[in-house]
């Protein structure tokens, strides 16, 4: 393990003030080092899978004070890998996301968080991750909590809000699927002084009268409804993996 990774571990080890929670940390942490992608309690080796839950769902430590220390050694090992990079920089990509945890059964203690959305009945998370180069960085994510409550498109501007000032030197790009297609987020990004690129819908209108499918597929500047500036247009076929487009 590298110097600056044996630092972080102790740091986040700390956090857990008894025996009994720093070994179920230390369990759960060689869970997510094997790097098979299914980090489950119940394929650890050293612990029972209720215990590795109880700790997760029941147990009395700073979740908030974890994901803070978390972030810290993220953002310094991307500041280490781009001190160290030489040529050309890479941009850093702000990507959001909105992720659907389903849930099935009744969960009274989690009130109106349940909701259903396009079909998914469960906790509808919108996750914005930070990518440069070869590292990911889980940044942070929020919480939809249904009509009423403030959009996806809000809840990833409040993320986007709260990227630090000194990663804009790193040219940072917003990318982001038709979920956050609305006016609100285009405006939101401009006034943040941020570029983004943004999955839309084929029948999109722009003016003077159109939709964006009726457009070249090479790109042009145009101006779509509710928004007042133009924004650039361009499409692509997206082929699944049967020969579909």
């Amino acid at each position: 393990m590298k110097t600056h990774a044996q630092v972080l571990f102790w740091r986040l080890r700390a956090i857990f003030t008894t025996v009994h929670q720093r070994r179920n940390f230390e369990a759960l942490l060689r869970l997510f080092l094997k790097g098979e992608g299914r980090p489950l309690p119940q394929r650890s080796q050293t612990h029972s899978s209720s215990a590795l839950s109880r700790f997760l769902n029941h147990g009395d430590w700073p979740t908030w004070k974890l994901a803070r220390l978390l972030r810290e050694g993220g953002f310094a090992a991307l500041a280490r890998f781009a001190a160290a990079r030489r040529g050309r920089k890479p941009r850093l990509l702000l990507i959001l996301d909105l992720t659907s945890l389903e849930k099935a059964g009744r969960f009274p203690r989690l009130g109106n968080w349940i909701q259903t959305f396009h079909g998914v009945r469960g906790l509808h998370l919108v996750v914005l991750l930070v990518v440069y180069g070869p590292l990911r960085l889980p940044f942070g994510f929020a919480l939809w909590r249904g009509k009423g409550s403030p959009s996806p498109a809000k809840l990833g501007l409040c993320l986007l809000e709260q990227v630090p000032a000194w990663l804009y030197a790193y040219r940072p790009l917003v990318l982001a699927d038709t979920a956050f297609a609305s006016a609100e987020f285009l405006k939101g990004i401009k006034a943040l002084g941020l570029t983004a690129v943004v999955g839309m819908r084929r029948d999109r209108a722009w003016l003077p009268l159109g939709r964006l499918e009726h457009l070249e597929p090479q790109g042009r500047a145009v101006k779509l409804r509710g928004i007042p500036f133009p924004v650039w247009s361009a499409g692509y076929d997206l082929r699944h993996p049967d020969g579909r487009v």
